[in-house]
């Protein structure tokens, strides 16, 4: 089986440098566990692709351009592919057919290189266009390109991880 997978606990520190310039951190009510991707589940990948990042050389500075793609769920047998439902989530990624929001013309969308460790994001409960919730479902881990696919690792299984090393108290 395919797991890509890795942990790392903060200092208190580390985190009080990260909120002070600007970082957020999720809640678990924000995390959506024991799910499976079914037929109309809404999806987003969200990532910083390394082909749509540029370096300054001059002023040392990373200059980012974020990728927030919607997709839907593969829903053929991952076994096939040579993942476990149990442990991923697979969602298609046709880069040639990516439709632009704002402009709302066809887009040819980055290769997601780059982008391992982001969320995959299952949209719940859409009534209308301002009322939805976003919950994190899975890590990104794999682009497979033949197939215009991306795989990622469910969140249950870092949840499991941080519960048996570090606080066993986290809510299932």
């Amino acid at each position: 089986d395919r797991l890509d997978v890795a942990v790392m606990k903060l200092t208190k520190e580390t985190v009080d440098t990260l909120k002070m310039i600007g970082y957020e951190f999720i809640s678990i009510s924000e995390i959506q566990t024991n799910f499976d991707l079914s037929k109309g589940d809404i999806v987003f990948v969200i990532g910083y692709p390394a082909n749509w990042t540029k370096v300054s050389n001059s002023n040392k500075v990373m200059i980012e351009k974020p990728f927030l793609g919607r997709t839907l769920p593969y829903l053929n047998d991952l076994g096939k592919l040579g993942y476990d439902a149990k442990y991923h989530h697979i969602v298609s990624y046709s880069r040639n057919i990516l439709i632009d929001s704002k402009t709302k013309e066809n887009r040819i969308g980055p290769k997601p290189h780059g982008i391992s460790g982001s969320g995959i994001w299952l949209v719940h409960g859409v009534e209308s266009a301002t009322t939805y919730k976003h919950l994190l479902i899975g890590i990104f881990s794999e682009y497979i390109e033949n197939r215009a696919l991306i795989a990622g690792t469910k969140i249950d299984l870092f949840l499991d991880i941080l519960r048996e090393k570090f606080d066993p108290f986290i809510k299932r």
